[in-house]
């Protein structure tokens, strides 16, 4: 009868180990994945967890580069977004990618809101409304732990030129870019706050 090495199975067995941590890491196992069919900035919308939708997917980079990011050691501060509620997709497109980009410039990782594994999670309300020749578009963001207790509110407001019946058609990607830079230097301002 013919044996098999001892340091084959320990082998094997360190292979199969690897791989179900390998998975746990990467997201794999943590449930459904959206459907792929939506391109370009949809996705980024939903990595962002900003409409409905999200994914496990962080702000940027290869899963792999991500899981190293979230690595003992090398984890930096986390969020996660809910879905925008009041502003129409044109302008939660910009949105999201000001999000990402003032995210990943000052060193925090955006999750997927559903999994529990952020620090805290940003809930936004916008309005826009028409007042002579501009447009004011008005957002809170409530910042809630994963319970949903709400720990903190950032408000504020942006002027976009020109006015019409229907207010978010003037409101420019810049504003709402704006809007995303403003919003991730509040909450870290008041994160720095609230650490010490």
């Amino acid at each position: 009868m013919r044996t098999i090495p001892t340091l084959t199975i320990v082998g094997v067995l360190i292979l199969a180990l690897a791989g179900c941590n390998a998975g746990r890491t990467l997201g794999l196992s943590r449930g459904p994945q959206p459907p792929a069919d939506i391109p370009g900035e949809q996705q980024t919308l939903q990595q962002a967890g900003l409409v409905n939708g999200n994914t496990q997917t962080q702000a940027s980079g290869s899963p792999i580069q991500n899981s190293l990011a979230a690595l003992p050691g090398r984890r930096r501060g986390t969020i996660s977004f809910t879905p925008v509620i009041g502003a129409p997709i044109s302008a939660v497109q910009p949105l999201s990618s000001g999000l990402g980009s003032a995210a990943r410039s000052n060193g925090l990782m955006i999750v997927n809101a559903m999994s529990g594994d952020s620090d805290h999670i940003l809930k936004g309300y916008f309005s826009a409304f028409s007042d002579g020749d501009t447009t004011t578009v008005a957002f809170v963001w409530d910042v809630l732990d994963n319970n949903g207790m709400r720990l903190h509110r950032i408000r504020g407001q942006e002027v976009a030129q020109g006015s019409a019946s229907d207010p978010w058609s003037v409101v420019s990607a810049g504003v709402m870019e704006t809007i995303a830079s403003k919003t991730i230097s509040d909450y870290l301002a008041w994160r720095a706050t609230a650490r010490s």
